[in-house]
């Protein structure tokens, strides 16, 4: 995108008047927004000067000062209005992002008005997005903490390509508005971020002012650390690029990235930010004990974007030169370094990711946990033999794992000094010489635990027993956040890949449970934790007698169904199907009294169940549904393929789409345009038996 400028055009005095369509300042409709931004014009009147870059404010000639009045697309009677069509399409371009910031569900682009559904507050919202759009700069009283700016050259800004923003708008779902050259007149202050003329007529590298005096400026290089005394014609106020959304860090390191490729000391430049300081937000820039080609293959392995990821931050590398005593003893005119951007618990959790898969890689065999993340980080002991199974060919198990976790896991190097001598006291005892070696896994705390339950899950696969064997993993039960296993029937076991137990109890408790060789590994909090262990209990003894205390409110019962029918292949599917998509867990048990086993009960027992009401009565009448076919299904002694058939081959079912027009064009939260596209497609739905 290029941003617009207008020029030095002669004016009189009394171009500095107000426009004839705008009110008087004291009565118009709050302008201060427009006095801030708005070109400051000598009292004086006469002719507005030419600004010359031999003359001491020769800081000031890439200026616009032309004064401009504030665009406030917000009228008087309440409506959104443009002033003409000529940004429409620019403006639609960013709808989609205007949508999910301020939470609008409709928003329609009818010549020059601009219509949304709802009140005046959701219209404010849109109009305050909307206003720094078209007058490309973010006013000085704009009190919002949903943005933050990024320093760039003025070529960069020039040349951003239109294409290019919209990339990074719809990938971080962000606004980014290229503010136009700064017609402030105050002078340079330390601490300004600014753009240096390194030779004659090139610019681009960034600087920040140190001291600022009326004929020059003590400033300090950003890809150097270099400080220099400048003359002012030598220096310029660095161009602003404006980024709103909760994705705004994400967003603008890739417009610095970019930067970077065509500037010098961009990301350098990040450390200067005034909207990078804090610990709310903010980068920190590290350097790492490893050569450059193991950063460019790390910046090109999935592990880069796991670490992200798992830990919020936003991470990109650079090479900053080398110290004189540095690059004499190695010879290194360059160092590698990493910068972390984020929050500051995510900055860390970034740094200390890149860190140990950076060693990792540079040693080429596995690293050590290092002391910063031994209170971060859960360490998992697995027989040496699952290593290799963990992991996978070409690390491909070991990359699914922690995508479907969110996680980072890096197996650990075995260190014999270090051995759990409890643990190995154990082994003996049982006859067994198994190594272990131990995996460690980063990122947030629930899904280390449910990373945690997966790889135990694949270790108890192969080895039965062995968790049971893990003195460390037996003392974990915590009272916040943890990990227990419990074991269950052996008939349960044959049937999980059909009933999908580890599933059911996942909705029905809200833990992360996993099943492997009648054991269930349960991740959660310690009350949830304590429920499923519950609902487990249940689940085991009603395969073999009553359970009591069932009238809760959490439990759904029907009663009185054959028992036969408990060991139909197909109705057992059925019923764990309908408990997933209603969040419980399905289970039988034994009539109370009935000694005889001439029925049983169908259970339903979920958190779901106890919040929503509601839903028993449906539930039971599907459950029912489910009853009857089974019946059905017994007496003409279907087999379970059969079953399946004929429940398949139901009567057809006619569904006609009915689209509701839209007259004027729509933008839905998707960015799909057109009459009635995407959000705001209407399909009713209508089922007819045949």
């Amino acid at each position: 995108m290029t941003a617009r400028h207008g020029g030095n055009k002669k004016r009189t005095a009394s171009s500095t008047q107000v426009p004839k369509d705008s009110k008087d300042s004291k009565g118009s409709k709050d302008r201060k927004a427009g006095v801030s931004i708005a070109s400051r014009v000598s009292e004086k009147g006469g002719e507005a000067k030419r600004l010359r870059k031999d003359a001491a404010g020769a800081f000031w000639h890439s200026m616009d000062t032309e004064p401009g009045a504030w665009i406030d697309v917000l009228k008087e009677n309440g409506e959104l209005e443009l002033p003409d069509l000529s940004e429409s399409k620019h403006l639609a371009n960013k709808a989609p992002q205007i949508m999910k910031l301020t939470g609008v569900s409709q928003l329609l682009l009818k010549e020059k008005r601009i219509l949304v559904h709802g009140g005046s507050a959701f219209k404010s919202r849109v109009a305050k997005y909307v206003n720094i759009i078209l007058n490309k700069i973010v006013p000085d009283d704009y009190a919002d903490n949903d943005f933050l700016r990024v320093y760039v050259s003025e070529h960069f800004a020039d040349g951003l390509a239109e294409d290019s923003v919209v990339e990074v708008e719809q990938a971080e779902g962000v606004i980014v508005v290229i503010e136009k050259s700064s017609q402030k007149s105050t002078a340079l202050l330390p601490g300004d971020l600014v753009e240096v003329e390194t030779q004659p007529g090139v610019w681009g590298s960034m600087a920040k002012v140190m001291q600022a005096t009326e004929t020059s400026l003590t400033i300090r290089h950003s890809h150097d650390q270099r400080q220099e005394e400048m003359v002012l014609s030598r220096v310029r106020r660095a161009r602003s690029i404006a980024i709103f959304g909760p994705r705004r860090l994400a967003a603008a390191m890739k417009i610095v990235a970019a930067f970077e490729e065509e500037s010098t000391g961009a990301l350098g430049a990040l450390h200067d930010n005034p909207y990078f300081q804090g610990q709310r937000l903010g980068v920190i820039s590290e350097e790492l004990p490893v050569k450059a080609d193991v950063v460019q293959r790390l910046e090109k392995s999935p592990f880069l974007k796991q670490i992200m990821l798992a830990t919020g931050s936003s991470i990109r590398f650079f090479m900053k030169p080398a110290g004189t005593a540095e690059a004499g003893k190695s010879r290194k005119r360059s160092v590698p370094c990493v910068l972390a951007g984020g929050s500051l618990q995510e900055r860390w959790r970034g740094l200390q990711g890149v860190k140990i898969i950076a060693l990792g890689m540079e040693e080429k065999r596995h690293p050590t946990l290092p002391p910063a993340l031994l209170g971060d980080a859960r360490r998992v002991s697995i027989p040496t033999d699952m290593v290799s199974v963990v992991v996978g060919k070409r690390m491909e198990s070991l990359l699914e794992l922690m995508k479907s976790t969110n996680t980072v896991i890096v197996p650990l190097r075995e260190k014999a000094e270090e051995k759990d001598m409890l643990f190995e006291m154990i082994l003996e005892d049982t006859g067994s010489e198994q190594k272990t070696s131990e995996i460690a896994i980063l990122g947030e705390p629930s899904a280390q635990a449910l990373a945690e339950v997966k790889v135990r899950s694949i270790v108890e696969k192969h080895h039965p027993g062995f968790a049971e064997k893990d003195v460390n993993f037996n003392n974990q039960a915590a009272a916040g956040f943890g990990v227990e296993t419990m074991l269950l029937e052996s008939e349960l076991e044959l049937i999980e890949s059909r009933i999908e137990l580890a599933k059911q109890l996942t909705g029905a408790t809200g833990c992360s449970v996993e099943i492997a060789a009648s054991r269930a590994f349960i991740a959660g909090m310690k009350t949830a934790r304590a429920l499923c262990q519950e609902y487990i209990c249940w689940v085991n003894n009603g395969l073999q007698s009553h359970v009591p205390g069932l009238k809760r409110q959490d439990t759904a019962i029907r009663c009185k169904v054959d028992p036969e029918l408990m060991d139909l292949p197909w109705l057992q599917q059925q019923l764990a199907r309908l408990a997933i998509e209603t969040s419980s867990v399905a289970f039988w048990d034994m009539e109370e009294g009935d000694t005889s086993s001439a029925s049983r009960r169908l259970i339903f027992a979920g958190t779901v169940i106890a919040v929503r009401p509601g839903v028993v009565a449906g539930l039971l009448a599907k459950a029912d549904a489910l009853i009857s076919k089974a019946e059905e299904y017994k007496e003409k002694k279907l087999s379970f393929e059969e079953c399946c058939e004929a429940s398949q081959a139901v009567k057809p079912v006619i569904i006609r789409s009915v689209q509701v027009p839209v007259v004027a064009k729509t933008l839905d939260r998707s960015g799909a345009q057109g009459k009635g596209g995407g959000w705001w497609r209407r399909d009713v739905l209508k089922k007819e038996s045949a």
